[in-house]
């Protein structure tokens, strides 16, 4: 277990039916799915959260977005929104690189 103590598993895949990329994301807090309707634009993957109804949560919307950064990396960021209106406010920028 990392030092974080955040441990998850993604699914990530298509949905014909409705034409969209699908992430599913398992982890020791819960479970969270995301959608893309664009897929991938100019590099970047945008994949967000359904609107939250749980007063209790931190934030009402989440999102994160991959970007290829050379051959050998790319970045995450992750973005929380507050309100159902989207302002997105960084959580996590994140950069992931090959390891040699």
């Amino acid at each position: 277990m990392p030092a974080t103590g955040y441990v998850a598993k993604y699914l990530i895949g298509y949905d014909p039916e409705q034409k969209r990329l699908v992430e599913f994301d398992a982890n020791n807090f819960g479970a969270v799915t995301y959608v893309s309707d664009t897929g991938w634009q100019n590099q970047v993957l945008t994949v967000t959260s359904a609107l939250s109804s749980n007063p209790k949560a931190a934030y009402v919307l989440n999102r994160f977005r991959y970007t290829i950064h050379g051959k050998d990396a790319f970045i995450v960021d992750w973005q929380i929104c507050r309100t159902a209106t989207p302002d997105w406010i960084s959580a996590a920028h994140l950069v992931c690189k090959r390891a040699s």
